[in-house]
């Protein structure tokens, strides 16, 4: 199978945003993609939408059952997750690319923790656990299907129609990313992840898979010179347009936290 498959005009099922009172927002935070049969919906292979390196696998609660989480770039800041799986064919660390192989949707008879039938419910979040922590905001998964699907095509109907094509707004490979992107810290300011033209601040939830990701932040030191290089990185990273201001009221909101949970995390 492939994006041309997975993700065609007829695997697009419950809609997100659909007003729902049995979801916590009361709507559907995600969007399913399943295979419909003449007796429901069946069992068949779940695929990535984007490229992106795996972060997540396992049961965040009982209602998404088994769940993968895929960071898909540093520049874009999303995370697309799918759940109710079974049969996991990839962990924590493995790049894949659009159209790969995740696993498989679960049976009936394997998981309890889904409410429409077998299916794949994707969520697309700026956070990691953005699909089960639903105080976080969310995407409309469609858009990137809708590009997965056009790619595998060679530009093909949009899948699902009726919504606005997905625009990749950065065109950086993935292994060029990986190369320049780093986590610096200071003391005084907290922890950001820079690369060229980006920077976010890390939160403590983040802190575990951002240094398996790049590794331990560079530390600069107490000083006044030391303070300095570290907000002219970010400054570079942010690169004007008044980020600096937003660059240290992000940082300041999670600055005790996060540096906390480094002192717990180096042990």
């Amino acid at each position: 199978m492939s994006a041309a498959t997975t993700y065609a005009p007829d695997r697009i099922g419950y809609r997100y945003g659909t007003p729902d009172s049995a979801y916590s927002k009361g709507y559907h935070r995600g969007q399913d993609v399943r295979l419909r049969g003449p007796y429901g919906s069946l069992v068949t292979q779940v695929d990535a939408i984007d490229d992106g390196v795996v972060v997540y696998v396992g049961r965040p609660n009982g209602l998404l059952a088994w769940t993968v989480v895929i960071d898909t770039g540093r520049a874009k800041g999303r995370y697309e997750s799918h759940s109710h799986m079974a049969d996991i064919s990839v962990g924590v660390g493995q790049r894949v690319s659009s159209g790969d192989r995740l696993g498989r949707n679960a049976k009936m008879s394997e998981d309890r923790g889904f409410i429409d039938g077998v299916h794949d419910h994707v969520t697309i979040t700026d956070y990691p656990g953005g699909a089960w922590e639903t105080w976080r905001g969310e995407y409309d998964p469609l858009p990137f299907m809708q590009a997965a699907y056009a790619r595998a095509t060679r530009g093909g109907a949009a899948a699902g129609g009726g919504a606005n094509t997905f625009q990749p707004t950065n065109q950086i490979r993935q292994s060029e990313e990986d190369d320049m992107a780093g986590l610096i810290q200071h003391k005084d300011r907290g922890i950001a992840l820079i690369a060229p033209g980006y920077f976010k601040s890390v939160t403590p939830e983040e802190l575990q898979i951002a240094v398996a990701r790049y590794g331990w932040p560079k530390v600069y030191d107490d000083s006044p010179v030391g303070a300095r290089e570290f907000d002219l990185d970010v400054s570079l990273a942010v690169n004007g347009s008044g980020g600096d201001q937003r660059v240290r009221e992000q940082l300041a909101a999670t600055r005790d936290q996060v540096l906390a949970a480094v002192v717990k995390l180096r042990g």
